[in-house]
């Protein structure tokens, strides 16, 4: 059971809900009884390293209501330097913080597997970075606020693939684009569009 749920479930249990068919209350209470075993109940705080002002300050780790877990550096209360977040949900980061903020080189993991790892700027993937959407679709490259933007290379899962600039995840400037069938689109691309070769 995810952090989340395991965080929650005194205050949402489910035995205490009302129920349409009130025979049921049986079958649940059997489930929860189930599940006890595998869950791990979270004692949410911080525990590490403080300053003379008693703010966060060197290593240490934090647990929130949530149930999203950071392990990693801090300076005068701010997740600050390297640091390893995860996320109620199975979403991971691990990388480079500044202010709370991802902030310098990082991957973040999605509970799906999908990533990206590469440059960060205020919370935002910006740089150069790559990303894996799974099913063999990647992108390779450029990015500004969070959108491939610049210079970069996506391959789609067909296995085509297209090369050259984007502006907001879409073809534009000069590019080439190489088709499964092996048809070539080579020259001025306008929002996603081929105009010229």
């Amino acid at each position: 059971m995810p952090p989340l749920l395991n965080s929650w479930f005194n205050e949402y249990h489910p035995e205490n809900g009302n129920l349409s068919v009130p025979t049921d209350k049986v079958i649940i209470h059997q489930l929860v009884e189930d599940i006890k075993p595998y869950m791990k109940q979270l004692q949410v705080g911080y525990f590490g390293e403080y300053n003379d002002k008693n703010e966060k300050h060197g290593y240490g780790k934090e647990i929130f209501p949530s149930g999203d877990i950071y392990e990693g550096m801090y300076v005068n209360d701010n997740r600050e330097g390297y640091g390893k977040y995860l996320y109620c949900d199975g979403d991971c980061y691990e990388g480079e913080y500044k202010n709370n903020k991802r902030h310098g080189k990082g991957r973040f993991t999605y509970g799906n597997g999908t990533y990206y790892d590469g440059d960060w700027v205020d919370g935002v993937k910006q740089g150069f970075g790559f990303y894996d959407f799974g099913g063999g679709i990647t992108y390779e490259g450029e990015w500004l606020a969070d959108n491939f933007h610049g210079k970069g290379k996506k391959v789609y899962n067909d296995g085509a693939v297209y090369e050259g600039d984007f502006v907001e995840d879409l073809f534009h400037g000069f590019g080439r684009k190489v088709e499964i069938d092996g048809t070539v689109y080579e020259g001025k691309w306008e929002y996603g569009k081929f105009i010229e070769g």
